[in-house]
């Protein structure tokens, strides 16, 4: 991939398996993701902005990767979701940002 900006970070995470879908969820909710199998899904919400579903995108990344064994009871405990939650966002911002080409 190299250090610069990913041209299209959906044709991207789609060529290497990820499944991605959009609707509108009339919640306040950006994105979700899960596996099914061995198989990534990752759905977005269709009425954000292509900078906000991108960001989604790299965030659910983040969960997808660091976080497949995190039991879903993690949503009941709020220091362990702030955590959880804290790790996909500095994921993403470090994925699509990376210091060391945009620190230039």
């Amino acid at each position: 991939m190299g250090d610069g900006p990913i041209a299209n970070l959906t044709k991207l995470l789609k060529n290497k398996g990820i499944v991605i879908s959009r609707l509108s969820s009339g919640e306040k909710v950006d994105a979700f993701s899960f596996w099914e199998s061995d198989r990534l899904i990752v759905v977005l919400d269709r009425s954000k902005t292509a900078v906000r579903m991108r960001f989604s995108l790299a965030y659910e990344l983040g969960h997808l990767i660091m976080h497949r064994t995190v039991e879903n009871d993690y949503l009941e405990d709020k220091k362990l979701f702030d955590i959880v939650e804290s790790q996909a966002d500095y994921f993403a911002s470090c994925f699509l940002m990376p210091s060391n080409t945009f620190g230039r």
